[in-house]
């Protein structure tokens, strides 16, 4: 069952994200690893609140957001936290709008 994710943890995924992205850049001989573990933590999470990373409307982000982590030089960019933000972003507005 789809439900919306409220502001509090959006804050705490976007946190946990961020912090994701710092140690991926803190750590960069294993950043890809580290990219891989919280693509999988937030795959699981976003699921858990019927968030689906895999339809059509999302598919784009979701293989760009994993094509990025495996970029040397766009790897030190916030992706994972960029795309967590749009992902909850959508699921909440797919809700409200009905889509």
């Amino acid at each position: 069952m789809k439900q919306s994710i409220d502001s509090t943890t959006m804050i705490l995924m976007l946190v946990i994200a961020f912090l994701f992205d710092v140690s991926q850049w803190v750590l960069f001989p294993v950043s890809s690893v580290i990219g891989i573990i919280g693509w999988l933590f937030f795959f699981v999470w976003l699921n858990h609140y019927g968030a689906n990373m895999f339809n059509t409307k999302n598919i784009e982000r979701t293989l760009a957001t994993i094509l990025g982590e495996f970029l040397p030089v766009i790897n030190a960019a916030p992706i994972l936290t960029i795309s967590i933000y749009m992902s909850v972003r959508a699921h909440n507005k797919s809700l409200v709008g009905g889509v």
